[in-house]
Parts: C-alpha cells; sequence; structure tokens
C-alpha cells in the first residue's frame, strides 16, 4: 500500500529544499547574517555605558550625539564607533577622542572598561580610566547590567545604541540616505518610544545599522573570553510541578487496571487462540506496563516519561496500522509476530555468529530468548526481516490510520529517545543568566531541570488505546457507563 503524501512546500514561510525547510533569510543570497549580541555588543558596549548613565533618555542621546561628532572632527578616518576601531588609532588621535569624553564629562561612565581592558594590550585606554577610587565591584555590576539591557537586538536600549551608531555614520559621511528617510530617522532623538511615530522609525535604525557592520571576530571573541573568566555562572532552573494530584492518578490507574483485567478474562475464557484479539491486547498490556512505569517510579517530568509516551503513542498507531492492513490481509496478525521473533533470532544468532558470549550480568538472557524464539516456530523456519515491519516510515504510518497530529508529539519525543540536541538542551543543560557568558548552558549535574508533566498526554493516548480495544471487543456493561468520567 502506498502512504506517501507530498510534503507542503512551504511551512510558513520555510522553503523546502532536499528534505530541508530553510529559513526565509537564508534563502537570500549574498547575506551574512551578523549577530548582535555576540558579535557587535562588545564594539557598542561603551555607548551602552554611557547612555546607561543617564535618566533622561533625550538628554543623554543629545550629549552622546554631541561627544559623537567632535569625535568625528579628530579622528576622520573613523567609520564607525566601534571600539575596537577608536582602539586601532593612533596614540594622538586616541588621546583626542579620550579629551572630548573627559571634556563632556562622560569619562567616570566608562570606568567598567577597566574590567577587561589592561594597560599591556590597550595602554592609551588604560591610562585614560585610571582612577583611585576605582570601586571593582559596582563596576562588574554596572557592567553585567548593560550587557544584559543590550542583549535583545530589538529592545529600546538596544535600538537607542544603534541610533548613536547610526547617527555618526551620517556624520561622518560615510553613510549616505535620501532624504524622506534622514527627515523620519531625525526625529528619533526628540521623541518617546511611546510616540506612534517610533513604530515606523525604531525598524528603519535597526535595519540600517546592521546593514554595514564589519566582522572582526577576534575582538569579540577576546571580550567574552575575558567577561566569561570575569562573572559567575547563575543557573536558571525550570521545575514543573506535576499538575495532577495523586488522587485523580489513582482512580485513573485503578479504572484502567479494572478494564484490562476484564480483557485478560475476556481473552482467556472465550477466545484463548484468537491471534487478531492477542495482538492488540498484546500491544496495548505492553502500553499499560509502561503507563504504570510513569506512575509507580513517578516520572511525569523527566527525560524517562517523554520516551514512554512516545513507545505508547508507536504501539497505538502498530494498532489501527494492524486493524487497517487486516481489510486486505488476514494473515498479518500472524505476520507481525513473524517478524518480531525474527527480530529476536537475530539477536540470538549474532553471537555465536561473531563468537561472542554475553556477560552474565548483561541485561538480558540469552539461553531464555532462544527458548522464546524456538517455542513460537522452529528456529529453522523462521525468517529475519531486516526491514522496519511493512516498510514505509513513521510518519507515512501516522497519516495512514488518521492520526496526523499525534505523529506531532510522536517526533517531539523522538528527539529525547534518538539524543537529539534539541532534547538535550531542554532536558540536560541549565541555562545560565549570567549574560557575561552569553547566556550559555551549564550541564544539570545535580538533576535540577524538571520539565512539563506528561500526565495529560499519558492519559490521551491511553484513553485512545483503550477506545480502540473497546470498540473491537466491547466492554461490560459497569466498566462502559463508567467511561466518560475519565474522557473515553
Amino acid at each position: 500500500m502506498e502512504f506517501h503524501k507530498r510534503h507542503p512546500v512551504s511551512l510558513n514561510g520555510h522553503e523546502l529544499h532536499n528534505g530541508i525547510f530553510v529559513a526565509p533569510f537564508n534563502t537570500i543570497e549574498g547575506i551574512s547574517p551578523c549577530n548582535w549580541f555576540t558579535e557587535r555588543v562588545p564594539e557598542y558596549l561603551w555607548l551602552g555605558l554611557l547612555l546607561d548613565s543617564f535618566d533622561d533618555r533625550k538628554q543623554g542621546l543629545q550629549k552622546i550625539m554631541q561627544m559623537l561628532q567632535r569625535i568625528f572632527l579628530v579622528a576622520q578616518n573613523l567609520e564607525e564607533p566601534a571600539l575596537s576601531k577608536i582602539l586601532a588609532l593612533n596614540e594622538t588621535i586616541q588621546q583626542s577622542v579620550y579629551q572630548i569624553i573627559e571634556d563632556l564629562e562622560l569619562k567616570e561612565h566608562l570606568l567598567p572598561l577597566n574590567l577587561v581592558y589592561s594597560y599591556s594590550e590597550y595602554p592609551v585606554l588604560s591610562n585614560f580610566l585610571t582612577n583611585e577610587d576605582f570601586d571593582y565591584v559596582k563596576c562588574q555590576d554596572v557592567l553585567e547590567s548593560v550587557i544584559r539591557k543590550m542583549n535583545h537586538p530589538q529592545s529600546e536600549f538596544t535600538t537607542d545604541v544603534k541610533f548613536l551608531v547610526l547617527f555618526y555614520r551620517l556624520c561622518s559621511g560615510h553613510l549616505r540616505i535620501p532624504m524622506e528617510v534622514l527627515e523620519n530617522i531625525s526625529l528619533y532623538p526628540t521623541i518617546d518610544h511611546s510616540d506612534e511615530r517610533m513604530r515606523s522609525i525604531r525598524p528603519t535604525v535597526r535595519s540600517m545599522e546592521m546593514s554595514f557592520f564589519e566582522k572582526d571576530r577576534s575582538f569579540a571573541d577576546d571580550f567574552w573570553r575575558k567577561c566569561g573568566a570575569m562573572f559567575e555562572c547563575k543557573p536558571y532552573i525550570l521545575k514543573y510541578e506535576k499538575d495532577v494530584s495523586e488522587e485523580i492518578v489513582e482512580e485513573y490507574s485503578i479504572f484502567i487496571k479494572n478494564v484490562f483485567l476484564y480483557y485478560g478474562d475476556l481473552y482467556r475464557i472465550t477466545n484463548p487462540l484468537n491471534e487478531k484479539m492477542l495482538v492488540l491486547l498484546g500491544l496495548a498490556t505492553y502500553s499499560y506496563k509502561r503507563f504504570l512505569e510513569i506512575i509507580e517510579h513517578d516520572l511525569f517530568n523527566t527525560i524517562s516519561g517523554r520516551s514512554i509516551v512516545r513507545v505508547i503513542i508507536e504501539d497505538f498507531i502498530m494498532m489501527k496500522y494492524l486493524l487497517k492492513e487486516e481489510q486486505q490481509n488476514q494473515k498479518i496478525w500472524e505476520e507481525y509476530q513473524s517478524y518480531g521473533m525474527g527480530e529476536l533470532k537475530l539477536v540470538t544468532e549474532r553471537f555465536p555468529e561473531n563468537g561472542i558470549e554475553p556477560n552474565a550480568k548483561t541485561h538480558f538472557d540469552l539461553k531464555y530468548l532462544n527458548i522464546l524464539v524456538d517455542v513460537y516456530k522452529s528456529r529453522m523456519l523462521q525468517d529475519m526481516d531486516t526491514r522496519a515491519f511493512k516498510g514505509g516510515n513513521a510518519k507515512q504510518k501516522f497519516e495512514a490510520v488518521g492520526e496526523k497530529e499525534l505523529y506531532l508529539i510522536y517526533d517531539y519525543d523522538s528527539a529525547f529517545e534518538h539524543g537529539l540536541w534539541s532534547a538535550i538542551r531542554e532536558s540536560s543543560l541549565l541555562a545560565c543568566d549570567a549574560p557575561g557568558h552569553q547566556f550559555h548552558c551549564v550541564p544539570d549535574v545535580e538533576n535540577q531541570q524538571k520539565m512539563k508533566s506528561v500526565w495529560y498526554d499519558l492519559v490521551m493516548v491511553m484513553n485512545k488505546t483503550i477506545r480502540l480495544i473497546v470498540d473491537e471487543f466491547g466492554l461490560s456493561d459497569e466498566l462502559k457507563k463508567r467511561l466518560p468520567e475519565y474522557g473515553l
């Protein structure tokens, strides 16, 4: 049976190319994106330190704009107010730049730069910032605070800094723009961010600042390396609670246990040799046992809980898939069992084939597995199929049985099963709230991170499984009348 369906050509603006949904920005040729926080903040941090020192935003912008105009007059080869470029100026011009900053009484607000740039590296800057009353702790707090404020590339504070960069480029003549755009931008330092006109001015400022930045990763890398050594980690821990009471969990568990006890008796008494019933109840019981693992070991907020939900979803899809296949293949139930035992035989055959005797402490019993293979069918007659059962990929099976939405949860949980980076990042790495560390990750060695509970999805999939069994084999009147209580 053919289950293939064409992928959509786009997903929320992403274009599909050779199996990859490419982000819209990455489809533009000739564009080399430059990260604001990691690459440009180190360059413009000095402007952020100055701006942050003013209680009145408009006053601060005007004072710094005055400074930038005067700086250009003494450093006309300086294309932009990037710190690395200022530090690359010859000694005489640097001293002139720093004198302007001092004359405007802005020097003290740059003292936190002492923490990053030493005399051995930048003697002119270091001499300028020398201060007997230097307060290390205060400067460290200010430095961290401003880095944090400049973190988001579209925040109001960050946009103010970007405007100052753009203003310098305009003053220096290194940037020319249409008059109507210039008139619009000239309003920026005179109006508040709450002004309706800012809705169009801010995006213009941000886009224009980004367009002309020249990358110099060495300067930025050096800055972040020093910050990494200076600041302490501040792990940010998410702790989702088990969002359901013990009473509800126990009540639901008891009910579905009674349902499975009923089907166990029904199979044993009425039809103990029915292959279809055996397979469906086997799959459902396996799901039930995985469900119990979450309950009994309190795995609601864990990695294992997500792996278990994935397995239960997969079991349910297999049940629906087998029922669909039965319409044209009455032997599907025997084939499914044969496939599984063939996989088991493959395991048992590979050890002697490779001359390996499994360790007695290995978590499977090879002798018992050989017995299982032989009991089901003579191993001389048992084929070993190395392909996925009935071919096709998982997504196609979900679509074939009308459970396309359920695939989204399965796909998410699969990342935890396969150890993909998304799952590792969510479950095993803590976000560090230190801006000087670029909000990096910290291994969760103490197992403090707890993820959102799987309870509601767990119940949803178990209910689907039970409903399928009920539709196939019925249920006692006593249990059937209680189904609505549990969303069945």
